[in-house]
């Protein structure tokens, strides 16, 4: 294990094998779900969106600007070696971004929970009284959740921060699975005004797997005061890396003073790629600390 320069997240790379590279161009690009080039300079991505859009106009491309981020998602109609060939000076590392790791990807699956919650629904908790929507819940810092936030006592040295910092006028942008709005002990945390879903790209950041809710609620008990801005780069079974870095981005640029990120990621095929991968994550990390992110944490890969 190795452990890059500490920035304000944790971010978990976990290796998995590929095959060997085929010898056939075209097969190998075919085989891939993208193709990302990182450029030497930031100034440059204008310039080589041009020179892409010119050679396939109906190229679909993801531009991060502000760190000099390529990404081509792939199509069996374009040889990624013509594009290579006009921008090859540009390109500081290049490969493919890999896809997230669901945080519950070994444990319950996201429709078992779907099904399960349809066996029961808010209307029948209604009717039959077993569920009020006025009742007032203690704070997670209470007494009533002490055996549940095991973890309180220690980041708070017994308690002591919470008498100091609440987490008032600050923002926390969590990139995550979304968030439940409506969670009785965290709805009042939440500020939607500068949400973003990157998985469907609409407004609606409901979480389909619970982790983004979790860590919401984690937040609340730390800082019951702070303001929790949610960021989805996870659906009910897939996110991308892109999406995070965007992610990353945009919540810089959008003067949240902590962005927190708990999610894995893939090791992918070759050592050119995992360069591409490390690489692209610190130069968002960095980005975001030259805009004013807070220093809390620190990136660690297996």
């Amino acid at each position: 294990m190795f452990v890059l320069p500490s920035i304000f997240f944790i971010l978990v790379l976990f290796p998995v094998y590929g095959s060997a590279e085929s010898n056939n161009t075209v097969e190998k690009n075919n085989s891939l779900e993208n193709y990302t080039y990182l450029l030497k300079s930031p100034k440059q991505a204008k310039e080589v969106l041009e020179i892409m859009k010119n050679q396939y106009p109906s190229l679909n491309v993801t531009a991060i600007e502000d760190i000099g981020l390529i990404y081509v998602e792939n199509s069996k109609n374009i040889d990624v070696n013509k594009i290579e060939n006009k921008i090859i000076e540009y390109i500081d590392v290049q490969g493919e971004l890999p896809d997230l790791i669901s945080p519950y990807e070994d444990a319950v699956t996201p429709n078992r929970i779907l099904n399960e919650v349809k066996q029961l629904t808010l209307d029948e908790f209604k009717e039959s009284n077993q569920f009020d929507t006025n009742i007032e819940f203690p704070s997670l810092n209470s007494e009533t959740f002490t055996p549940f936030n095991w973890y309180l006592k220690d980041v708070t040295s017994d308690y002591k921060n919470l008498s100091i910092d609440t987490g008032e006028h600050s923002t926390i942008a969590l990139i995550d699975s979304g968030v439940d709005i409506e969670h009785p002990l965290i709805k009042e945390n939440i500020d939607l005004t500068l949400a973003k879903n990157y998985v469907t790209n609409d407004m609606d950041i409901t979480d389909e797997l619970g982790h983004g809710t979790t860590i919401a609620g984690i937040m609340s008990s730390i800082a019951p005061d702070t303001t929790i801005v949610p960021y989805k780069v996870i659906g009910n079974e897939v996110g991308k890396s892109v999406w995070v870095i965007e992610a990353i981005i945009d919540a810089a640029n959008n003067d949240n003073d902590v962005i927190n990120l708990s999610v894995g990621t893939y090791f992918i095929k070759s050592e050119k790629e995992d360069k591409l991968l490390i690489k692209a994550y610190k130069k968002a990390v960095k980005y975001a600390e030259s805009k004013g992110a807070w220093n809390s944490s620190r990136i660690h890969t297996n």
